[in-house]
């Protein structure tokens, strides 16, 4: 295994990692929540019924099933067609980094204009890595 499918393969377990960690903040800021009877109405259709803090924290928790997949579907893709390379890699980090920036963004102040922002750098990282991918197979050479 190359150095550079190692760290596509890092910065894809990274993004799980932190899923994993968004979902356990949820759900411990939904038991607080209701330990504290901090619930008000049904949740069983919606959040609203949740108090602020939590309802951020499952908003964000939902964010990480959205342009995540298609990080992870490029990864795979990179790795499947053998075609790692360390720019990839680097582009598959600026993502994961703004994943994590963004997630303490949105729960925290919620600065919408920096979090705006951030979210394009991840996006601007996802589409690198588009094009990297459609120039290597193009050309035929690993950029």
């Amino acid at each position: 295994m190359t150095l550079s499918e190692r760290l596509l393969i890092l910065a894809f377990l990274g993004q799980i990692v932190w899923t994993f960690f968004i979902a356990f903040m949820t759900g411990r800021a939904r038991f607080k929540a209701a330990a504290r009877r901090e619930i008000k109405g049904d949740i069983s259709l919606d959040m609203s019924a949740m108090p602020d803090y939590a309802r951020k924290l499952g908003n964000n928790m939902n964010n990480q099933w959205e342009t995540p997949t298609l990080f992870y579907a490029l990864i795979l893709l990179a790795l499947l067609t053998h075609l790692a390379s360390l720019v990839l890699a680097i582009a598959a980090f600026v993502y994961l980094g703004s994943r994590i920036v963004h997630s303490y963004i949105h729960t925290g102040r919620n600065n919408v204009l920096l979090r705006a922002r951030v979210f394009f750098v991840g996006i601007a990282a996802l589409i690198t890595m588009t094009a990297i991918l459609i120039l290597d197979l193009l050309t035929g050479s690993i950029i």
